[in-house]
This record gives structure tokens, sequence and C-alpha cells, in this order.
């Protein structure tokens, strides 16, 4: 299996959305780890996608900080989200 990944907010999901459907294009063998900094990504049920809160990585300490620093600014916090983000799934996947 495949795995991509990407942060997002539920106002671009549209574009996580139509990511999938290239990536499926090539590989029907994929699967896309979404973060999702805001809104409620339980609510998000997708086929070859897995969606994250900001409160599933958030065992990292420096994710609480990150979160707390920029929860009035969606892209500093999607931007510094990213290496947290991405050990996690490393550490997880």
């Amino acid at each position: 299996m495949n795995h991509f990944c990407t942060i997002t907010t539920y106002d671009h999901l549209y574009k996580v959305l139509a990511l999938r459907d290239s990536l499926l294009h090539y590989d029907d063998n994929t699967l896309l780890h979404v973060l999702m900094t805001d809104g409620s990504p339980a609510s998000v049920q997708q086929a070859h996608i897995k969606m994250y809160a900001v409160a599933d990585i958030d065992s990292e300490p420096i994710v609480k900080k990150i979160a707390a620093k920029y929860h009035n600014q969606p892209d500093r916090l999607r931007w510094s989200l990213k290496p947290p983000y991405l050990k996690y799934l490393l550490n997880e996947v």
C-alpha cells in the first residue's frame, strides 16, 4: 500500500478529495492521511482517506505549543504542524 499525507482545513476539503482521486487514478492501493486543523475530521468518511485531528497527534509536546500559538492563524498552524505530523505518521503507519 502507498501512503500519502496532507494537512487541510475544512474549507479546503474539496482539494483533498481531488488529490485522493488523482492518486487513485494511478494506483488504487493508496491511502491518503489527512490532518484537518479545524472542524470535525470524524465527520468526513471517505474511502482511501484516514482523517486526523490535531488532538490525535498531540502526544508530541510541541503540538500543543504550536496549536496554542497559532490557534487564530490557520495557515501558520498548518505550516507549523508539518514536522510533528510527519513524525507521528512515521511512528504510527
